[in-house]
């Protein structure tokens, strides 16, 4: 994904997410708004759709305890 795939949502929350490399191709993913904003969630997943990426939201709800995110739990690896 590049800055030329930008999709607007409308929870900020809901922008939080990461892409990996998966078994079957790109799969992205998502912080679980948990019904904060569902128009969120349903762009989130017709752009996946539309792009052919997995998506799988994850539940973030201890890590926004403390201001994580993520992006925070993210390993970057150059292989």
């Amino acid at each position: 994904l590049g800055y030329d795939s930008v999709i607007r949502l409308p929870n900020v929350l809901a922008c939080n997410v990461v892409v990996v490399n998966g078994v079957n191709g790109k799969h992205v993913l998502a912080q679980d708004v948990q019904g904060k904003c569902e128009l969120s969630k349903r762009r989130l997943e017709m752009a996946c759709e539309e792009r052919g990426l997995g998506l799988t939201f994850v539940d973030t709800s201890e890590l926004a305890k403390k201001d994580g995110a993520l992006t925070c739990c993210s390993v970057l690896l150059g292989v």
